[in-house]
């Protein structure tokens, strides 16, 4: 029989990474939307897990922090994933 139970956890924003990593490097979300040439109010929306990250803004933090853009993105697949499965069940 297949087990179809959930993760204990369940997949987090990839925005909340980033907020984490910006407090780590001590770096401000204004200096590093300069820093990715991107939208502030855009970027703080993402940081604060109310907007998805763009594959095109995974890839600027790629190239700023070499974090993998893939693995943002594929963050940002299953937290999206979950929403839906959740959504669709009620």
């Amino acid at each position: 029989m297949k087990s179809t139970s959930q993760p204990a956890e369940p997949p987090m924003h990839p925005g909340l990474i980033l907020h984490f990593e910006c407090e780590c490097r001590d770096e401000t979300v204004e200096g590093l939307a300069q820093a990715l040439n991107h939208d502030l109010n855009e970027l703080v929306q993402v940081l604060q897990g109310e907007a998805p990250i763009t594959p095109l803004l995974a890839i600027k933090i790629q190239q700023h922090w070499e974090i993998s853009a893939g693995l943002l993105v594929s963050i940002q697949r299953d937290h999206d994933a979950l929403l839906a499965t959740k959504h669709a069940s009620c």
